[in-house]
């Protein structure tokens, strides 16, 4: 798996999610040398299966927003998180 520094993969996104979708190769995202993200290919399979979609707003996985305390992020049905 490829590691990418967060700034590095700023100034490169477009390049990187061309990439991840050409070489079906996972990258993850660091800030200051630990993981923060992982961005994968998408596939049919995968598809909203790990999306935050379904997550319960009251679940201790659903990420909250912040500046806003117990409000859960809302996410886009296409968004794949691992």
């Amino acid at each position: 798996m490829i590691r990418m520094a967060a700034g590095k993969f700023k100034g490169q996104c477009l390049r990187v999610l061309d990439e991840v979708a050409e070489r079906k190769t996972p990258v993850t995202i660091t800030k200051r040398g630990r993981p923060v993200a992982t961005l994968v290919p998408y596939t049919q399979t995968t598809g909203s299966a790990k999306s935050l979609a379904g997550t319960s707003s009251r679940s201790a996985a659903a990420p909250i927003a912040p500046g806003r305390p117990g409000m859960p992020l809302q996410f886009s049905s296409d968004l794949i998180v691992s």
